[in-house]
């Protein structure tokens, strides 16, 4: 009887096996055919093997802002295009692709594009993008194109053409290599590009995969049954080789013969935001076309083909899968785990064989296959296991009905001991409840009453010390200043340039003037311009003067800064603020000390000396080409670097002091020890001028209940609690936002941010209008999220911000084509992204 039970179990078995082999063969039919989470894998996949090089043998040229800049502005002209096919002929380049859309002729400079036909004539390895406005797919067989736009004729005719469209879908994944158009079928640009670094005499066709064929020779890529090519993607630009345009036209100048493009394939794409598309990969949230168009030359000519397995090895994994989940699976944790390890090696396999091989194992049909069977299997050995269980003998029942009697008996008494003693616990938990409640009570009430007693007893006086020697520097016997004074006793008697930098609000004004009148200018003026304040044209008219006429509203002549600061100081407060021409004309002054009022031609000469400020970390402002390097050293003669206010605790109570002696309230005797420890541990990101605007607030509270030591409840606008507030050096636009942020971007944000920055309000407006509109680019014209990111996920900030972004967008859409005053008093960095959000809306 048990040999019959046992083979019946096997026959149930094996047919069981049989029957979910036809299932999991279904499956993969159905999920083969709609690739239903496939390409989620396959992103997933291609993050965890992150980038990978390019061949060294395709190099990227690539077109940016700073080129299009230099090159005169986009479109750039034809003949930099020329210039730049006969650079590449002479370095020896084997192949060049132009992914730009040449499909006009320029109006303006019809000569330009006759150079570009003369050097695509005399040249036989250029290849020149066109596009097709739409792909559609009609069953299998290649894709169906319509709406061709070649390039100009007068270009095409001299040179190779492939298209350059790209897969329609939100995230790439695959490119097709070749289309059908009416009666022709067309190659794309990665494929033509292949055909000439190859050989320019291949045949393409497609018979299941795209072929490349010359005489008996031939080249098979694999594609999918629309002859689109799975793309191996590289990565980000780091692992593209490239340089770029301007700079290449640059070295050829200088070295003819250093330029390594011998037998290379070079593309020109273009790169800079607003004038090239950019695409989602699984590696990249936003990256130039050009990127994937690399990607798929270097799939084909590096042969870094994605190997898929045919059905038949996915239906045996699949099935091999089962079988192991069939042996395996029991109600027991031992089991469970071995059935984990067996999946965890096969997933381990799967990534394994991806990142070293390109290999792609299946993972969604035996995922979807092993789903369905676990809960079927775990239901059927439980039904196994019950029925065993079943089978054991009477007396065997009846022994264990007789052992429980005795263990029920047991119990009770257990049970009646338990209550005895759980009883007895809960009288001694609730009296050392109680005990622990009353000491916790009265703790409490002694630190509160310790808190209060502090906010009452008066902090020990801070005199301010008396300094024959710079009286306006407030500091303290062991301050950190004293080391800016020993910096000003070695250089007031020079004329060197001072350049001084530190925080917004940290005195750098007040050194300034510190050093002109220990100078031997002392006598003479010290006058200040604040250069973030004012417009390029209204700080030239500042500091040069103008002429009567020289511009609308000059009704009479007047002399600049610089002419009234002859033989004293001149202080150029926030001079990184400024535009780079107005740069390279205070450069001049410099360097010759002569300059020329507006609208005059006379020369005038002048004695002064500089002193410079800014807020902002200059490596990075020279870095990025913001600030010119040779004004910076011309300007930075002698650097000083001024403490932030939370780097010299000492000098807060003698400031504070000084401050209430400076406006008048001699009635306010000191600070109690909980006002005078909140004041230096707080971080003070306006530094000495939030501190002096604090001192004035907390005196007019402490006079108003007529008392005469400033409390703790004083100072309750500086919030200690909240996350540190660290912008040194911080980029104005940096700065800006920060303090918006800490603000809340409450009504009177604006306000508070401007006195704080000592910057005015329309100032502090339009950098975050800006600010606004490069998020929302960056967020791909997502507003919510976009105020989001802007707010730092504060809830009841978002809802502001949110507000603001819809109330720029609705006075776009109002502009009826003209949105010049849209650019007015924005900041010049935040411009590409007004022009990008302008696209978008027309």
């Amino acid at each position: 009887m048990i040999n019959c039970l046992l083979k019946k179990d096997l026959r149930l078995k094996l047919i069981t096996v049989f029957a979910f082999a036809i299932l999991a063969a279904v499956l993969i039919f159905v999920f083969s055919a709609h690739d239903w989470g496939f390409e989620s894998i396959l992103d997933v996949m291609f993050k965890i093997r992150g980038g990978r090089n390019v061949s060294r043998d395709i190099v990227l040229l690539y077109i940016d802002s700073e080129s299009i800049e230099q090159l005169g502005g986009w479109p750039i002209t034809r003949d930099y295009y020329a210039y730049m096919i006969y650079i590449l002929k002479q370095a020896g380049a084997r192949a060049v692709g132009f992914d730009i859309l040449l499909d006009s002729p320029h109006r303006r400079y019809p000569e330009f594009d006759q150079a570009l036909s003369e050097i695509l004539q005399e040249t036989d390895n250029v290849c020149l993008a066109m596009n097709f406005k739409h792909l559609t797919q009609n069953g299998p067989g290649l894709l169906l194109a319509q709406d061709l736009r070649t390039a100009v004729p007068g270009f095409q005719r001299y040179a190779q053409s492939g298209f350059s469209n790209l897969s329609s879908q939100s995230v790439i994944h695959r490119v097709p290599l070749l289309v059908a158009h009416q009666d022709s079928v067309y190659p794309s640009f990665a494929l033509q590009l292949t055909r000439l670094m190859i050989n320019p005499d291949l045949e393409y066709r497609f018979s299941g995969d795209v072929v490349l064929t010359l005489k008996d020779k031939q080249l098979r890529i694999p594609t999918d049954k629309h002859a689109r090519l799975w793309l191996n993607h590289t990565g980000a630009a780091e692992h593209i080789p490239a340089q770029s345009f301007i700079q290449v036209m640059k070295t050829f100048q200088a070295h003819p013969d250093s330029l390594p493009f011998q037998n290379k394939c070079v593309i020109i794409g273009v790169t800079a935001p607003g004038a090239a598309p950019f695409k989602v990969t699984p590696l990249n949230p936003a990256a130039p076309a050009v990127f994937t168009q690399i990607a798929a030359l270097d799939t084909i000519l590096g042969r870094h083909y994605l190997h898929f397995s045919p059905a038949w090895l996915v239906w045996i994994i699949t099935v091999c899968l089962s079988a192991v989940l069939l042996v395996l699976v029991r109600n027991s944790v031992r089991r469970m785990m071995l059935i984990g390890l067996v999946f965890f090696f096969y997933f381990a396999l799967v990534l394994t064989g991806f990142v070293l091989w390109d290999w792609v194992l299946p993972v969604v049909p035996p995922a979807a296959v092993v789903s369905l069977l676990f809960p079927v299997f775990l239901i059927y050995n439980a039904r196994q296991t019950g029925s065993r269980f079943f089978r054991h003998s009477e007396s065997l029942r009846a022994a264990i009905r007789e052992k429980q009697k005795y263990l029920n008996r047991a119990l009770q008494n257990e049970q009646a001991l338990q209550q005895q003693l759980d009883l007895q616990k809960k009288d001694l938990k609730q009296t050392n409840r109680d005990t622990k409640e009353q000491l916790e009570s009265r703790k409490c009430e002694i630190e509160r009453l310790q808190c209060e007693l502090k906010d009452l007893k008066q902090a020990p006086a801070e005199e301010i010390p008396k300094h024959s020697l710079y009286p306006h520097i407030i500091r303290a016997p062991h301050s950190n200043m004293n080391s800016i004074i020993a910096t000003i006793d070695k250089i007031k008697n020079e004329t060197i340039p001072v350049f001084i930098t530190g925080e917004t609000g940290s005195g750098k004004e007040v050194i300034a003037q510190t050093i002109h009148q220990a100078s031997p200018r002392a006598k003479k003026a010290f006058v200040a311009v604040n250069c973030g304040a004012l417009s390029e044209t209204l700080l030239e008219s500042e500091l040069f003067g103008h002429e009567k006429g020289a511009f609308t509203g000059a009704v009479q002549r007047r002399r600049g800064r610089f002419e009234r600061a002859d033989g004293g100081t001149l202080f150029l407060d926030e001079v990184t603020e400024t535009t780079a021409s107005f740069q390279a004309k205070l450069l001049r002054v410099l360097q010759e000390g002569v300059f020329e009022r507006l609208g005059s031609e006379q020369t005038v000469s002048v004695n002064v000396r500089i002193i410079a400020a800014s807020g902002r970390n200059m490596t990075e402002l020279i870095k990025s080409g913001e600030f010119r390097q040779d004004l910076f050293y011309r300007l930075n003669g002698f650097p000083i670097h001024l403490p932030a206010l939370r780097e010299r605790p000492e000098d807060i109570p003698a400031l504070a002091r000084h401050f209430l002696q400076k406006y008048g309230h001699d009635s306010i005797k000191g600070f109690t020890e909980r006002a005078r420890e909140k004041l230096t541990t707080y971080r003070w990101p306006g530094n000495v001028r939030e501190l002096e605007n604090a001192m004035r607030r907390a005196a007019i509270l402490a006079q108003s209940e007529k008392r005469a030591l400033i409390r703790e409840t004083d100072l309750q606008d500086l919030h200690t609690d909240t996350k540190p507030a660290d912008i040194s050096f911080a980029s104005l636009d940096e700065q800006i936002l920060e303090m918006l942020r800490s603000l809340e971007f409450s009504h009177a944000s604006i306000k508070e941010t401007a006195e704080t920055l000592n910057k005015d309000r329309s100032t502090i407006t339009e950098y975050f209008r800006g600010w606004c509109f490069k998020t929302l680019v960056d967020c791909d014209m997502n507003v919510e999220q976009a105020a989001f990111k802007l707010s730092d996920g504060n809830r009841a900030a978002q809802e502001r911000v949110e507000r603001k972004i819809n109330d720029y967008l609705g006075r776009l859409s109002r502009s009826t084509g003209d949105y010049s005053p849209a650019f007015k008093g924005l900041p010049k960095a935040y411009h590409v992204y007004l022009e990008h959000i302008i696209e978008t809306l027309d």
